[in-house]
């Protein structure tokens, strides 16, 4: 049976579903690493679009970039990557690409962004390059809702059985 949602906003389920999952991979998020989550899932929500980007291209732009659209694209790319590798894993494999690309992507990309970024949003980036991968999975623990296509509209269309996990979920601090 599905649980009915009674949340007065999508960030309220978002952070309920998240702490849910952080919980059930034994990776619990602080209020920074949650609340970035939240507005990253609630940015992409129903934007198909995403799967059409060639992200590394997106991160070598970037690269040539300067300023603020350098730290905004390859932040888009970071949150991207972590997308793909905690929801659709699969990506990987229908790109030929290994299974750790999106996580090696994203890491590098989140680290470029603090380097050079002051102080608290710095760190922040920092802390996201750092547990890139037990942050893909607590989105991995959010496939085994059976509401998740609900919470996502349009993101699984036309998306196959979920693919075998490929993320270490211990604990890594």
């Amino acid at each position: 049976m599905t649980e009915l949602i009674l949340e007065s906003s999508a960030a309220a389920t978002w952070q309920r579903v998240l702490q849910e999952a952080a919980d059930r991979v034994q990776f619990p998020l602080d209020e920074e690493r949650e609340s970035y989550l939240v507005l990253t899932l609630l940015h992409y929500l129903g934007r198909p679009e995403l799967v059409r980007s060639v992200l590394a291209l997106r991160f070598l732009d970037a690269l040539t970039e300067g300023g603020h659209y350098r730290k905004a694209s390859l932040r888009d790319v970071g949150d991207q990557c972590l997308l793909y590798a905690g929801l659709f894993p699969e990506q990987a494999v229908r790109r030929r690409v290994s299974p750790s690309y999106f996580i090696d992507l994203g890491r590098t990309a989140y680290s470029e962004v603090a380097e050079g970024t002051p102080s608290s949003l710095g760190d922040l980036y920092d802390s996201l390059a750092h547990a890139f991968e037990s942050l893909a999975g607590v989105l991995w623990a959010l496939r085994d809702r059976p509401d998740l296509a609900e919470l996502m509209p349009g993101c699984f269309a036309g998306e196959s059985e979920p693919a075998s996990p490929t993320i270490d979920t211990r604990t890594r601090h």
